[in-house]
């Protein structure tokens, strides 16, 4: 706000700044989680560096970045409603903001459910599926008869 002042250009980097470091993390800690076995074993077998990247680092981190992804939306989310609080003239968040400065309850619970339920919608039906994809594709999960 201080080098932005109160714009759409304030809110769009507020929301950046929160998504990036958390997907930023997951990145690293996903890269530094695959085996160096594994990138031995490829680099020994023959594999350049963009295969080794492409078919061991890649895939060994894309389960950490799925969760990443799903973290970062979280925060973004609620940056998103915090800059509509702050600079926002329009949105949920200036609407319960709104509805608290007129002192309208219904309006601020309302916006709290509908924050919620597409939370929910967007978290259940989209995010946790690519999430538990990742991990099964990648191998992250073994089941019972596969440990035998």
């Amino acid at each position: 706000i201080v080098w932005f002042g109160f714009s759409l250009t304030a809110v769009t980097f507020v929301i950046v700044y929160t998504i990036v470091f958390p997907l930023m993390i997951s990145i690293v800690s996903g890269v530094e989680q695959v085996p160096r076995d594994v990138v031995r074993a490829a680099r020994s077998l023959g594999a350049g560096r963009f295969q080794v990247f492409t078919e061991v680092i890649l895939p060994g981190a894309l389960p950490a970045v799925a969760t990443g992804i799903r973290t970062g939306l979280g925060y973004g989310w609620r940056a998103l409603i915090a800059a509509e609080i702050i600079v926002g003239t329009s949105g949920l968040g200036f609407m319960m903001f709104d509805s608290r400065r007129a002192q309208e309850v219904t309006g601020v619970f309302v916006g709290m459910i509908v924050l919620g339920i597409l939370w929910f919608a967007l978290d259940a039906l989209v995010l946790a599926p690519f999430e538990r994809g990742t991990i099964e594709r990648w191998g992250m999960i073994r089941t019972a008869e596969a440990g035998r």
